[in-house]
C-alpha cells in the first residue's frame, strides 16, 4: 500500500493493481472521447502529477460525460482505485476543475473531476466554416443576401 497525504485526509491506495488495472483498459473512440484525451496530457500537470499519485491514468476514465458549450465542451469523469482514505469524502481544486473522492464498498475508491471545459479540437466536432467570398463578385453577392 502506498500512502498519499493530501490536506485533511490521507489516502491508501494499491498501486501495483491500480497501475495493472489501468494498464489494460483501453480508450473509447468517439469523437467527444478523443477530444478529452487528446488535450488531457498537456491541460495541467498538477491533475495529471494528482492521478499519477495513485496510479490512474487520466485519459482512461471509467466514465465519462460532456455538454457541449459555445465556448467548448464541459467534461465530468469519473476514475475507479483500490484503496481507503481517512475521511468520508474529499475534494481539491485545479484552477476551476473540482477533483473529488468518495470510499466505496469492496476497497474501491471512486475519484472524480468536473467542470473541466476543453476546447473543441477534435475535426468532427467543430462547425464547418462558411466559405470566404471569391473575390469582388463573391463580396457583391454576400451583401445582396443580406
Amino acid at each position: 500500500m502506498k500512502e498519499i497525504r493530501k490536506p485533511g485526509c490521507s489516502f491508501f491506495v494499491d498501486y501495483e493493481a491500480n497501475a495493472a488495472y489501468n494498464t489494460a483498459k483501453t480508450v473509447e473512440k468517439t469523437p467527444y472521447v478523443r477530444n478529452f484525451t487528446t488535450q488531457m496530457r498537456f491541460y495541467s500537470p498538477e491533475l495529471n502529477e494528482f492521478f499519477d499519485d495513485f496510479a490512474i491514468d487520466i485519459v482512461k476514465p471509467e466514465s465519462i460525460t460532456w455538454e457541449v458549450l459555445d465556448d467548448g465542451i464541459r467534461y465530468e469523469t469519473k476514475y475507479l482505485c483500490r484503496g481507503s482514505m481517512t475521511a468520508d469524502s474529499y475534494e481539491h481544486y485545479v484552477r476551476k476543475v473540482r477533483l473529488g473522492a468518495r470510499p466505496l464498498e469492496d476497497g474501491l475508491l471512486e475519484l472524480s473531476m468536473s467542470n473541466l471545459v476543453l476546447s473543441c479540437v477534435v475535426m468532427e466536432l467543430r462547425k464547418p466554416a462558411e466559405p470566404a467570398p471569391a473575390g469582388i463578385l463573391g463580396k457583391l453577392k454576400s451583401r445582396l443576401k443580406k
